[in-house]
């Protein structure tokens, strides 16, 4: 009897997973990343497709966000925000990630774009030290699935607002007091920055705007 209760358990389960695993794929979005191109050296040429790779793992968020299965070898670098949509409609995906790269000497630029099936476009731009090249690339990595993809926890936004926020909960609001103007001051006291009620002879007194 019991075994005959655990199967019928199982079954159900099995049978809830299939019917989920549809809707989960149909919630899923696919996007493609296109080689950058490239102006530099020979020995650097190989940055597209190594870019290419390193974005399509680093984009990825499984169950929501995914790199698409469809063939990208023969879809040339777009020139342009039109043909890029225009390559996206074709491929019938949501996002497509394209940019560009160019060194000289030991210096890259970098531009890293992405483009979505309603028209938004992402970029940014960099100039690094081409060892400084894959931090780039994982800070915008970042950027992208947290203000492109909206995953929790990633958008650069929300991190400028909580620093923003910071710094504002660390400064008083409404200081009691006033900062020195004048050479009235001296560096061993509390803070150089205050001005002290009567010079040095009243070490630890300051002057308040608010209290005698």
């Amino acid at each position: 009897m019991a075994n005959r209760r655990l199967h019928i358990v199982l079954t159900a389960l099995l049978a809830i997973l299939i019917l989920a695993t549809p809707a989960i794929a149909q919630n899923t979005k696919e996007y493609a990343i296109l080689p950058f191109a490239y102006n530099g050296p020979q020995k650097f040429s190989y940055f597209p497709k190594a870019f290419q790779a390193s974005l399509n793992n680093d984009l990825e968020w499984l169950g929501h966000v995914e790199p698409t299965s469809k063939s990208l070898s023969d879809i040339p670098a777009p020139n342009s925000t039109a043909e890029s949509l225009k390559v996206l409609q074709g491929l019938g995906i949501d996002y497509l990630v394209t940019g560009t790269i160019a060194i000289l000497d030991k210096t890259a630029n970098l531009e890293m774009k992405v483009l979505s099936s309603d028209g938004k476009e992402w970029r940014q731009k960099g100039q690094m030290e081409i060892d400084e090249i894959t931090p780039w690339l994982d800070a915008q990595s970042r950027a992208v699935m947290g203000d492109v993809f909206n995953r929790p926890g990633y958008s650069t936004t929300q991190t400028s607002k909580e620093e923003d926020n910071l710094k504002r909960s660390a400064a008083p609001t409404s200081s009691a007091f006033i900062m020195a103007n004048n050479g009235d001051y001296t560096t061993d006291a509390l803070n150089p920055q205050f001005r002290y009620e009567g010079g040095t002879e009243n070490i630890g007194r300051w002057r308040s705007q608010t209290l005698r």
